[in-house]
């Protein structure tokens, strides 16, 4: 007579197949939990690195970069319009990108002197909680390099008289402020903000009528709902923080999108493409633009004046740089009138460390 074969029976293997898929349920939020961490941890080191690169610079010309030129054309006949990041290069060890860019030309000159520089991907300009990297193709076809950082401008020009009230000036055009250095800081470093994160756009031109989804990137940009032209910004009504407020709720997504096209390159110095951001829309809001008659995105003479929103898939929050080299997580229910705040440098406000 034959031994009897031990197995399982169906019971015991379905019994086996439910243990093991609720293991793998627990397990799976902290594994993902864990490389969240870790990309926010990387992303924490890169906004280090960028701030400490600012201090670099500072030590050797005495200020800050500047956050773009205002009017200088190239001899392309195109406006230069470099941004921060460039400038930095030799501090984040990218000396070799750093002295191929033809400083005389735009960033992306019609003669493709500076191609190298702008298709070239510089790892600590990018957050790795951005999970998805589309990088843009611009209608000549040449695709160029994302970025996930901005620059802080302060809040809108028309608060404070037609200059940026945040550690930014235009290198060409004092009428924004003159150079920022250590000693224009009176709000002190710790204080005043100076890099944020922003989620990237698709990269895509889109219509002014166009209603993107209600799941449209944080990338886009929208109208903002308010009777303007393009030489005028709000005035303050009340305080600032009201009128701050006002436009976060003035900007909606269902306003019209206009442009997709956040941290669309790192070279660039116009705001939401390469360069700033303001302290105007909280955290993690949409962006808003103000209504201009320009083709797309409020550019031209509103191109600094947009209401770009620092934003991340970081949860509940943002990660934010300081002029003293340090990193601090700001949360999207920040209160405005602290968030303003933390985006000017000479604002006399007094703030704790327990407001944000």
């Amino acid at each position: 007579m034959r031994g009897r074969r031990c197995a399982f029976t169906l019971i015991e293997l379905l019994v086996v197949i439910a243990i093991i898929a609720v293991l793998i349920a627990l397990l799976l939020p902290a594994v993902q939990a864990a490389r969240e961490a870790a990309r926010r941890i990387q992303c924490t080191n890169n906004l280090k690195q960028l701030a400490l690169a600012i201090h670099n610079y500072h030590d050797v010309n005495g200020a800050f970069p500047p956050s773009a030129e205002d009017k200088m054309i190239g001899a392309d006949g195109l406006t230069i319009d470099y941004g921060m990041k460039p400038r930095i290069l030799a501090s984040l060890e990218q000396v070799p990108l750093y002295n191929s860019i033809n400083w005389a030309l735009s960033w992306n000159s019609l003669t493709y002197a500076n191609l190298t520089v702008y298709k070239t991907t510089v790892n600590t300009f990018l957050c790795p909680s951005d999970g998805v990297f589309p990088n843009f193709q611009r209608p000549t076809g040449t695709v160029v390099a994302a970025n996930n950082y901005a620059n802080n401008i302060g809040t809108t020009l028309s608060f404070n008289g037609g200059r940026f009230d945040g550690p930014a000036y235009m290198i060409d055009n004092p009428a924004y402020g003159g150079a920022v250095s250590m000693a224009t800081i009176i709000d002190g470093t710790s204080n005043t903000a100076i890099w944020s994160e922003f989620l990237k756009g698709r990269g895509t031109l889109l219509s002014k009528s166009s209603t993107p989804p209600q799941d449209a990137p944080t990338g886009v940009w929208y109208q903002l709902t308010i009777t303007d032209t393009r030489f005028t910004q709000p005035a303050v009504v009340g305080s600032v923080a009201q009128t701050i407020a006002n436009l976060n709720a003035l900007c909606k997504r269902e306003n019209g999108a206009e442009f997709d096209a956040a941290g669309q390159n790192w070279a660039d110095g116009w705001s939401g493409g390469g360069g700033p951001y303001s302290h105007i829309m909280a955290p993690n809001h949409v962006s808003c633009v103000f209504p201009t008659d320009s083709p797309c995105c409020g550019r031209g003479a509103t191109e600094f004046r947009t209401m770009m929103a620092a934003s991340s898939n970081h949860a509940g929050g943002v990660n934010m740089a300081f002029l003293d080299g340090s990193v601090k997580f700001i949360k999207s229910t920040v209160n405005l009138a602290t968030y303003a705040a933390l985006g000017t440098m000479a604002g006399g406000e007094v703030i704790g460390s327990d407001q944000y």
